[in-house]
């Protein structure tokens, strides 16, 4: 089980196998190194360890930036969980960190607090305040720290692209939810609150909950009409999603997102509620009568049905 923590190293004199990054949507590539890092640890009879913060690097050195997530926190830590890892050193990346070296962060951050005896690093990584330094000069200074430090091993690119979270997220903002979770290496989650909308589609049908981020930095992916598995209270029911500002009913400048759960007629007003993204069945429409939105509704639903019986695993 994963233990977060602030510092690791103690009078038991813990060492560990250690990795460092953001590790946004900890996505296969982030997958592939934590398994080396897990696997060396084992071998060496060390425990395994990633460093990590809580705010993305970005934001604190352009505070004008506005870096969308594939994960919340929390999400983030099930993720590196799920992948062995011991212990979650988790920081604040502030101005004054992106101001140290990469010796000096090694030697007091990576050694003395978390207890660094081997470093693991991802082939394209870098920290510290010298853009220069990379794998030869970190392997320089672990020569002197007492830190062995490798180079992980890159996973093969499915189809020739580059894992990476900015893939993932333009693949989420063009709507690609099958890209998107095939780097992933799982379904893309939403989660949030349902609250109360104006029941129209009640009125033709197909009733609706409305959902409301819990997390404004997490990615909406683009508007359309998704296939879905939504969890409510551990209990999970297929569904198709919409995001969009509802043109048929001209609110154009409000975007909203509603799900209808198939064969399901429960309260679940102010519930939490996770959405995990199958496929995308279309993009947004607009339609002149209620008539026509409920006959494409129909058609919608039909599709959504047979995207979520192909599941490998069922409810």
């Amino acid at each position: 089980m994963l233990t977060i923590t602030d510092k690791i190293a103690d009078e038991n004199n813990v060492l560990t196998v250690l990795t460092i990054g953001f590790f946004d949507g900890v996505h296969r590539g982030h997958q592939y190194l934590l398994k080396q890092v897990v696997d060396i640890a084992r071998s060496r009879q060390l425990r395994s360890a990633v460093v990590t913060f809580r705010q993305h690097p970005r934001e604190i050195i352009d505070p004008k930036s506005e870096i969308p997530l594939l994960t919340t926190l929390d999400e983030k830590l099930h993720l590196i969980d799920r992948c062995g890892i011991d212990y979650a050193a988790l920081l604040d990346f502030t101005p004054e960190i992106s101001q140290v070296t990469a010796f000096d962060y090694m030697r007091h951050t990576l050694k003395e607090k978390f207890g660094s005896k081997v470093l693991v690093i991802g082939y394209d990584h870098r920290f510290g305040c010298k853009n220069g330094d990379g794998f030869e000069e970190y392997r320089q200074y672990g020569r002197l720290l007492d830190i062995e430090v490798i180079k992980a091993k890159e996973l093969p690119p499915p189809n020739g692209l580059k894992i990476s979270s900015t893939t993932i997220r333009t693949a989420l903002t063009n709507g690609d939810i099958t890209l998107a979770n095939q780097l992933l290496g799982y379904n893309y989650t939403l989660r949030g609150s349902v609250d109360h909308g104006q029941a129209i589609g009640r009125s033709i049908g197909f009733p609706t909950a409305n959902i409301t981020p819990c997390s404004p930095n997490k990615i909406v992916p683009k508007d359309g009409v998704y296939a879905v598995c939504a969890t409510i209270e551990e209990k999970k029911h297929y569904g198709m999603l919409y995001i969009g500002n509802r043109p048929t009913l001209h609110n154009l400048n409000e975007r909203r997102i509603e799900v209808n759960l198939f064969d399901f007629n429960e309260e679940i007003y102010q519930k939490d509620i996770t959405v995990e993204f199958l496929e995308r069945i279309r993009g947004e429409q607009r339609f002149d009568t209620l008539s026509e939105l409920k006959t494409q509704l129909e058609t919608d639903k039909t599709t959504a049905l047979s995207i979520c019986h192909k599941r490998p695993e069922k409810l």
